[in-house]
């Protein structure tokens, strides 16, 4: 009987470690201090926006919101979290395809290409859309 079981428990240790589960260690959500929506550069060409200014390398994408820390990624469905940790794969090829220095000279050239008046009024509509 006794075999049985560590036989059992052995198995279940092995096959957990073969699919990724974690063996009692749980992962701390993520945390990121974020008071308010950033502003965007969308990038038309691109399909997706990305932060102005900020703490963190944000994108939005189709309302979900990534952001880029430390080589690790994380997703959100609100700028303020949760947050979750994803793996490259994970997130849309039309950002993976890119890498960081790639995306903001992206943003910066799409930001020059407009005056100062067009991205106040761009973001001052923005955050009424979604402070209501």
């Amino acid at each position: 009987m006794k075999k049985t079981i560590w036989l059992f428990v052995a198995i279940a240790g092995i096959a957990g470690m073969l699919l990724g589960i974690p063996q009692g260690s749980a992962q701390a959500e993520p945390r990121f201090e974020i008071h308010s929506r950033p502003d965007f550069v969308y990038l038309p060409e691109q399909r997706f926006s990305i932060a102005l200014r900020g703490p963190y390398d944000m994108i939005l994408v189709e309302d979900v919101y990534y952001i880029h820390r430390h080589g690790e990624w994380f997703r959100a469905s609100h700028y303020r979290g949760p947050w979750s940790l994803i793996s490259e794969r994970d997130l849309p090829h039309r950002v993976s395809k890119y890498r960081w220095s790639e995306i903001r000279d992206l943003r910066d050239a799409e930001f020059r290409r407009h005056d100062r008046g067009y991205w106040e009024d761009r973001h001052r509509h923005e955050r009424d859309r979604w402070d209501r």
